[in-house]
């Protein structure tokens, strides 16, 4: 077993720029541009409700449009004012490219290769490379400055997941800010792009893309609106399947309210499927939301593939089981509930049989600590724990006696990373 734990040391450098200030001097006044309200008054349940800025929501108005462009050259005229802000601008520069390269979204496989985002100094944008940890030798996968050449607009690459098989990896791209995404499928092993564009995706969010464990394809949120100006944007979404090969002006729907009316998913719903681990037999399926307790369901991977939609109801809100953070392995599913505890326990079920009423308690923290997150390796599971938000701890469990691991510092916060279920490698960072 190998816990890794790496530290990261934040520096916070207190610049004194601005010297002191001018008793003497005059005060500036400000006139920042105006815009006229439009007020509007409705009933709400016999109340009501004025809103001053109804024309605001109009992103499309001229007028709307005018007073952003001069509150944007009104707020670089102030940025401009501010004293020896050239010297602050060059000091943060110099401790920014102290860095040789930044790095994001690493993924390392089960064979220790990996995958990520990476962006050297002096470049304007990232791409994704590959790591073989056989050869020790970095390869450029994907370099977005290709992708659309044709038009005027800049994509970057926002989200990429590989293939468990590492034979493939999606790559998620947009434009302008706009998180609306096209997906695009990259060869790894020679850098060709399928003829595959998948469009309204937002996988940096809602549970992001989940491939079979076979490696045949993958699940994503799909967003039938991808217009943010619209009533209808992020609405009636569905969860699809893709799989490699079949025609992407196909759409697979797979859960939603356009398959799944009996489960009463409203226009608001995000139902976002999830599949953790390579030796995953069932799918998970959350009906996301802002809350912190989502209903689920559960569906055999085998029945999805084949066109049967079997899904069946996992555990509802009122059980008090935390957003998505669950993990299958084999017959088992392991979450995070505060049923029976307002700092939260790590329990399991059987999906054999489950019942969300009368559960397997693994670990309960100390009264004074909160449940953060957790993992489970091949034989352990991790948990890390809060207290007053200042000061971290790390649980490991093993046959059901949990131990508390000694870090090398303290720490606020505690980020875990593990490699699969058939592994009992875990990264700890600090």
């Amino acid at each position: 077993m190998y816990i890794y734990i790496y530290s990261f040391v934040v520096y916070f450098f207190l610049i004194s720029v601005f010297g002191c200030t001018d008793k003497s001097k005059k005060i500036e006044t400000y006139n920042p541009p105006k815009i006229v309200g439009e007020n509007i008054v409705e009933s709400y349940f016999g109340k009501k409700i004025a809103d001053p800025y109804r024309n605001m929501e109009n992103i499309k108005d001229s007028t709307l449009i005018t007073w952003y462009k001069k509150q944007t050259d009104y707020s670089i005229s102030i940025l401009d004012k501010i004293p020896n802000r050239d010297l602050l601008i060059d000091k943060l520069y110099e401790i920014d490219n102290r860095k040789s390269f930044y790095i994001r979204g690493n993924y390392t496989t089960e064979s220790n290769n990996r995958f990520y985002r990476k962006k050297n100094i002096g470049e304007q944008y990232y791409k994704l490379y590959y790591y073989d940890s056989k050869t020790n030798e970095e390869q450029i996968l994907f370099d977005p400055i290709i992708y659309k050449k044709e038009t005027e607009e800049v994509y970057t690459i926002n989200y990429s997941k590989p293939s468990w098989d590492e034979k493939y990896v999606v790559v998620s791209l947009s434009h302008s800010g706009k998180e609306i995404s096209d997906l695009i499928i990259i060869e790894t092993h020679t850098k060709r792009v399928l003829p595959v564009n998948l469009k309204n995706a937002w996988p940096n969010s809602f549970l992001g893309i989940n491939w079979l464990p076979d490696s045949s394809g993958f699940t994503y949120l799909y967003f039938p609106n991808s217009d943010s100006s619209e009533k209808d944007f992020k609405r009636n979404t569905q969860s699809v399947l893709y799989t490699i090969g079949q025609d992407p002006n196909t759409i697979n729907y797979i859960f939603g309210n356009k398959t799944h009316s009996e489960y009463n998913i409203t226009p608001i719903d995000y139902p976002s499927t999830k599949i953790k681990n390579v030796t995953d037999k069932y799918i998970i399926a959350y009906m996301a939301g802002v809350n912190n307790f989502w209903d689920a369901y559960y569906a055999k991977i085998e029945d999805i593939k084949s066109g049967k939609l079997n899904w069946y109801s996992l555990y509802k809100e009122k059980h008090k089981i935390k957003s998505s953070y669950g993990i299958v392995k084999d017959d088992d599913y392991y979450f995070i509930t505060s049923k029976n505890s307002k700092n939260y326990e790590i329990a399991s079920t059987s999906l054999l049989n489950p019942n969300f009423d009368k559960t397997n308690i693994i670990f309960t923290p100390p009264n004074d600590e909160v449940i953060k997150t957790f993992r489970v390796t091949k034989n352990a599971l991790y948990v890390t724990t809060s207290r007053l938000g200042i000061e971290a701890f790390l649980y490991e469990i093993i046959d059901g006696e949990a131990t508390q691991i000694q870090l090398p510092k303290s720490s606020g916060r505690i980020t875990l990373t593990s490699r699969s279920l058939t592994s009992n490698d875990i990264w700890v960072s600090l």
